[in-house]
């Protein structure tokens, strides 16, 4: 009895830890979660956003390309901190309990990993060449030349090109992993936005210093059955594309080597992560895209109808239509459905 006990538990622990394929670019990803409270990030918001004045944070996760990675870097969990929270947003969008969901969820991603390495050291646009000259051989003709391309617009501009992205409904930072850590793998750096205007699977901000010490958790909510969905979501994408606003104010700062702050509220994962090295490494002037998926792409295509914004183009994934129809974009739009 003692030996199969013994043969039982040492099965379990040998298991593999579930992940997802390798991104097909030739560096490496890093992921490093930011909540800044940098001071003038969140100036001049609209009025229908004044709440983001209150919490005063924006929270994305970078993905970048990363240098050479350290013994014992860790690959990127697949839910967020804590996940029972996450597992229950998730459930919610279907209308599932949370003790359905919870189980549900984290039985298939608990253990779940990505290939992005958290906090690994960002790769700067000058390490790129010998970097993606040790991409290993066995790709097609046509794949290393798109690859030697990448590698030699990174090399004249000395800086990546720059993706904000929104997600979905029920979405979160980490739900996108594919897609933006795809673009980072063939030398983008991303921002997954985690939007705090209840249509994120969960996301937390901090508590105002008169309350208790700690975060205040923001589930995902469903329209009000009273009210038009059409109004309820519209002031969402407003909240949204603010959001958008202050990932590009953070990124500028990053860029300028400004004093951002971060606000660590207990992630396993906050900090252990030099956010100098972006200094001077985003060509935020000439190539800033923005992107999303559904509601995610909703926010992109009106994030490109405000006059003036700073973005080259759009990309939309299966674009929900509800909020935005009738608008005038300024700026090119790749739509894929």
């Amino acid at each position: 009895m003692a030996v199969t006990l013994l043969s039982k538990f040492s099965s379990i622990f040998a298991w593999p830890i579930p992940s997802v394929p390798k991104y097909s670019g030739p560096f490496a990803v890093g992921v490093h979660d930011i909540e800044s409270t940098y001071p003038t990030v969140c100036a001049g918001l609209s009025v229908s956003s004044r709440d983001l004045a209150s919490h005063g944070t924006v929270l994305v996760r970078l993905f970048y390309p990363a240098g050479p990675l350290t013994t014992g870097a860790s690959r990127a969990p697949w839910l967020p901190h804590p996940p029972n929270e996450y597992a229950s947003g998730y459930g919610a969008l279907v209308r599932l309990p949370a003790w359905v969901s919870v189980p549900l969820f984290s039985a298939a991603l608990l253990f779940t990993r990505g290939p992005a390495y958290m906090n690994a050291r960002f790769l700067r646009p000058q390490e790129a060449a010998a970097a993606a000259a040790a991409f290993p051989p066995g790709r097609s003709d046509a794949a290393r030349a798109e690859i030697q391309a990448e590698v030699a617009a990174i090399a004249a501009s000395k800086r990546y090109p720059v993706v904000v992205f929104s997600h979905g409904l029920a979405g979160c930072r980490t739900t996108y992993s594919s897609i933006c850590g795809e673009l980072a793998s063939h030398g983008m750096v991303v921002a997954a936005v985690e939007h705090r205007d209840g249509s994120a699977a969960n996301t937390s901000y901090p508590s105002p210093a008169a309350e208790k010490p700690g975060a205040t958790r923001v589930h995902y909510r469903l329209p009000p059955p009273v009210d038009d969905a059409k109004t309820f979501r519209t002031v969402q994408l407003e909240h949204r594309v603010d959001e958008v606003r202050l990932a590009v104010r953070l990124l500028r700062a990053l860029d300028k080597g400004a004093n951002v702050r971060e606000k660590d509220d207990g992630w396993p994962h906050a900090g252990d992560f030099d956010l100098s090295h972006l200094c001077g490494a985003l060509d935020l002037a000439d190539n800033l895209f923005v992107a999303g998926h559904s509601f995610g792409a909703a926010t992109a295509l009106k994030s490109v109808s405000v006059k003036d914004n700073p973005f080259r183009a759009a990309v939309a994934f299966d674009p929900w239509m509800l909020t935005v129809e009738g608008i005038d974009v300024l700026r090119p739009v790749l739509v894929m459905n």
